[in-house]
């Protein structure tokens, strides 16, 4: 990703480079716009408290150019004049003492990794008419807080990745896409509000959001994705809302604290891994909708004492629930046709398994460890013997 970014940058600049330069008497470079205006695309002054002029020899600024002020380790105040209306990828990175930004309410767009590790710089407010805030955009900045506006559509990648200070962030209702790790370790964000216009959670967004303790998720959201809030180790409960169908891989994995989960019926899919080693988990139910759960699904969740697998999941994936040290009772749906390898490996508290359809074919150890469980299925269906998985079988009347 670093790669393609520079290789980004670097064409970028090369076409900026090949616009004709503008010579002023102040401590800019400037280039052409083809409308007349003008783009600062460089600065060569001592930094400090900078304001940034609205015109140069009679023609006015525009936009501030890639890499304009990057690595300005001087400069501490910028103030961008009205009628900005882009901030160009780079513009500001790695300004180490860059302390305070006033962005006008004319900019409309915030380019790729444009305050990119400004860590002086704690504070920021988006103009209401920003409908783009690029990759990278304030990725290990120092901020605090931050309020997306409704204007904004697109959020990009990595916009607050590693803001270890941030605490609290709100999201307007124009962003319909979280991407890919958008928040990830921003080890001291408390509190987050999401616009009701969300649908989608990509990669990592939350992961190792360590603070996080409560997120309310909007009734419109359809997918969360891989490992979207992964080691969030203060995530106490999360419900989720009624049109959900995605959880993908490792989204919840190790959330050490997570409790309670309650999934909706329009569940469809849940991606391996999905809560392995969230060691407070108590109780599951799997939606009838969910066909397969995969491997290492539940992995290492030391509490859950009680599932209940939906009459839609027809396999069970490589130690869906191993090592679930204090898993007494599990109902197995009637659709279930395969459990793979080590499914129940170590369940040594496990003392009933009690299954709705016809005995499903096993792969190795799927019951290994699990010296007090007895395995109960209905009479007359198919399969069934005194043993199963080198368990004791029983009849069960539910």
């Amino acid at each position: 990703m670093r790669v393609m970014r520079a290789i980004m940058s670097l064409g970028l600049l090369i076409f900026m480079l090949a616009l004709p330069a503008v010579a002023t008497e102040t401590p800019y470079l400037c280039v052409n716009n083809p409308d007349g205006t003008l783009t600062i695309a460089g600065y060569f002054g001592s930094g400090g408290s900078v304001t940034i002029p609205a015109a140069l020899n009679g023609r006015s600024v525009t936009g501030i150019g890639i890499k304009a002020f990057s690595e300005c380790y001087t400069l501490t105040h910028v103030t961008i004049p009205d009628g900005v209306t882009s901030i160009g990828d780079e513009a500001f990175n790695d300004c180490l003492s860059l302390a305070q930004v006033r962005i006008p309410a004319s900019v409309t767009n915030i380019g790729n990794n444009a305050f990119w590790n400004c860590p002086c710089l704690t504070a920021i407010a988006i103009p209401v008419r920003v409908a783009s805030i690029g990759h990278g955009a304030f990725a290990s900045s120092g901020l605090r807080r931050v309020a997306i506006p409704d204007s904004v559509t697109h959020l990009g990648r990595e916009a607050f990745y590693s803001c270890s200070s941030l605490v609290d962030a709100s999201i307007g209702n124009g962003v319909q896409e979280i991407n890919g790790q958008t928040f990830f370790q921003c080890t001291n964000l408390c509190n987050v509000t999401l616009g009701a216009a969300l649908a989608q959670i990509d990669e990592g967004v939350f992961s190792c959001c360590s603070r996080l303790s409560r997120i309310k998720l909007p009734a419109g959201l359809q997918s969360i994705g891989e490992g979207a809030f992964s080691a969030c180790a203060s995530l106490t409960n999360m419900t989720f809302p009624p049109g959900l169908t995605t959880l993908g891989e490792g989204a919840f994995s190790s959330c050490a604290r997570l409790e309670n989960v309650d999934m909706p019926s329009t569940v469809t899919n849940i991606g391996e891994s999905a809560f392995s080693e969230c060691s407070s988990l108590a109780r599951i139910t799997i939606p009838d909708g969910v066909t397969s759960l995969g491997c290492d699904l539940f992995y290492g969740c030391a509490r859950l004492s009680r599932v209940t697998i939906g009459n839609g999941v027809e396999s069970i994936g490589s130690s869906a629930f191993g090592f679930c040290s204090n898993l007494t009772e599990v109902t197995v749906g009637a659709r279930v046709a395969r459990i793979g390898d080590d499914a129940f490996w170590n369940c040594k508290q496990l003392t009933r398994v009690c299954f709705k359809g016809r005995a499903p074919l096993l792969g190795a150890d799927v019951f290994a460890h699990d010296e007090q469980a007895t395995i109960y299925y209905q009479p007359g269906l198919l399969g069934w013997a005194s043993e199963f998985g080198g368990r004791p079988t029983a009849f069960w009347n539910p």
